[in-house]
């Protein structure tokens, strides 16, 4: 049985709890949706950024990314996404967001009004962008969209083509890593000017994955310690979720490494993996939406041995857990 060492009761969901810490001060953080739950994407609630410290006392909340063309209006749909953030310190952060667009180039739809959400990641410091990304700038990645997205998200007013849900900093060249479920593919970003370095997996996918190595629908992306990518492959296109351990050689754009564990579930939303011992192989794996045993567990990735296991109410999920030190 596990000790309850901290509870709050909130007005609405929440995602992604974490622990930071700032020159030897801890923070706590995690998104917060937004009241009016019938905004937004269907998947996607629009979310607050909410930072406690190490008291648990509400220290900042952050409703809204940044708008370049007009900072003082800051409530036109222009909301956080409640995915993932990464939290650098009290004035120095990443975050993603969502607006509504209408395009004209979107493929099969040329030269016709069609109504998309544009997703927007941006790194914030003292206020100041200091750089952005935005999906409709890069009109190549309409054409990454899978077909079985298009299928699900046609009853949607605005189509959700790419569906952000994980970041991570690369601890060697300080560049930004992207997981975006709708396009299947992990995107490398350049941290100086937002622009695209290149794409793993997907109809993208410049690294020569073979369909049997792609993931699908993934989500949580982090680095091991040998620089390896950690993935949670939902894996809905052929019915099998996945942990998927790769190592890229980045120059000649080649896998060095690949490694596949199937959990012997099939999650087909949410879920994270998280590194808690490389050397005994030991993770923590949350499993999401699925008609699955358990909410998460620690476990050995070969044996699939469980360690700790948390049983979920029926009909309950979880996004993913974060175990903190």
């Amino acid at each position: 049985m596990g000790e309850v060492t901290f509870y709050k009761a909130t007005p609405s969901i929440c995602f992604n709890f974490k622990k930071v810490e700032i020159d030897g001060k801890k923070r706590y953080t995690y998104l917060q949706a937004s009241k009016e739950l019938g905004e937004g994407i269907s998947t996607t609630l629009p979310s607050k950024l909410m930072v406690l410290d190490e008291n648990y006392s509400q220290i900042n909340e952050i409703s809204y990314f940044t708008d370049k063309e007009n900072t003082n209006n800051t409530n036109y749909e222009k909301k956080l996404d409640s995915h993932d953030y990464l939290y650098l310190s009290d004035n120095h952060y990443l975050l993603a967001g969502f607006e509504m667009k209408t395009v004209y180039d979107f493929p099969s739809h040329e030269k016709e009004a069609f109504y998309v959400w544009n997703c927007k990641i941006q790194e914030v410091l003292n206020g100041e962008i200091l750089w952005e990304f935005e999906s409709i700038k890069n009109p190549n990645l309409y054409h990454y969209c899978n077909e079985n997205t298009m299928k699900i998200m046609s009853h949607e007013s605005y189509l959700d083509y790419m569906h952000f849900n994980s970041m991570q900093i690369d601890p060697i060249d300080g560049n930004l890593l992207c997981s975006f479920r709708n396009i299947d593919s992990i995107i490398k970003l350049d941290r100086k000017t937002g622009k695209i370095i290149w794409v793993l997996g997907g109809i993208g996918d410049e690294f020569g994955l073979t369909e049997d190595q792609k993931f699908s629908n993934q989500h949580s992306i982090s680095f091991l310690s040998n620089h390896s990518i950690l993935i949670y492959d939902n894996g809905c296109k052929n019915k099998k979720t996945r942990v998927i351990v790769i190592q890229l050689e980045e120059q000649n754009k080649t896998i060095k490494e690949y490694h596949s564990y199937d959990l012997n579930i099939i999650s087909a939303w949410m879920g994270s993996v998280q590194a808690i011992n490389e050397e005994k192989n030991t993770y923590l794996v949350t499993y999401g939406v699925g008609n699955n045993p358990y909410g998460f567990q620690e476990l050995n990735l070969e044996t699939l041995e469980p360690i700790t296991s948390f049983k979920l109410k029926e009909n309950n999920s979880l996004y993913c857990v974060n175990k903190i030190y």
